[in-house]
C-alpha cells in the first residue's frame, strides 16, 4: 500500500468542486476535492458511502 500526502495531492490540481480519485482500496475509490472556503479556515470533511449489504 502506498502512502499519499494529502497536501501534496491538493497542489496537483486547481479545479474546485471537481472530485479526483487519488487511491483505491478494496474496490472503493478514495476521492479528494478542493473547495472554496474562508481564507483563514482549514477543515477536513470525510464522506463515507458504503454499499448496502
Amino acid at each position: 500500500m502506498d502512502v499519499r500526502n494529502l497536501s501534496g495531492l491538493l497542489t496537483e490540481f486547481s479545479e474546485r468542486w471537481s472530485p479526483k480519485t487519488v487511491a483505491t482500496l478494496n474496490d472503493y475509490e478514495i476521492k479528494l476535492v478542493k473547495v472554496q472556503g474562508a481564507p483563514n479556515e482549514d477543515y477536513t470533511m470525510l464522506n463515507w458511502v458504503a454499499p448496502y449489504i
